[in-house]
C-alpha cells in the first residue's frame, strides 16, 4: 500500500496528508509501515464493531449528531 500512495503524492505534488481507508484495507502491517513513514491516518469501521472506549463512552453519554470521539491506538513498531 504504502508505494501506491507515494507514488500518487509524488504524482500529484503533495507533501502531507492523512490516509483515510476502511477497515477491511488496513492491515497492522499497512498500519506499521504508514506510521514508520510518518503519516497520520483514518480507518473507518462498521457500527458493530465499535472499538472498546467508544462502547465504553455510550453507556454514559449519548452520540450526538456531528460529534467527533476520537481513539488514538499506538502501533508497536
Amino acid at each position: 500500500m504504502l508505494p501506491v500512495i507515494q507514488d500518487f503524492l509524488k504524482q500529484n505534488g503533495l507533501t502531507k496528508t492523512t490516509i483515510v481507508a476502511d477497515a477491511a484495507m488496513m492491515s497492522e502491517s499497512n498500519l506499521v509501515a504508514l506510521s514508520e513513514a510518518g503519516y497520520t491516518y483514518i480507518v473507518g469501521s462498521r457500527l458493530h464493531k465499535v472499538p472498546y472506549d467508544i462502547a465504553e463512552y455510550q453507556k454514559i453519554g449519548e452520540l450526538s449528531n456531528q460529534q467527533i470521539v476520537v481513539e488514538k491506538k499506538e502501533v508497536t513498531v
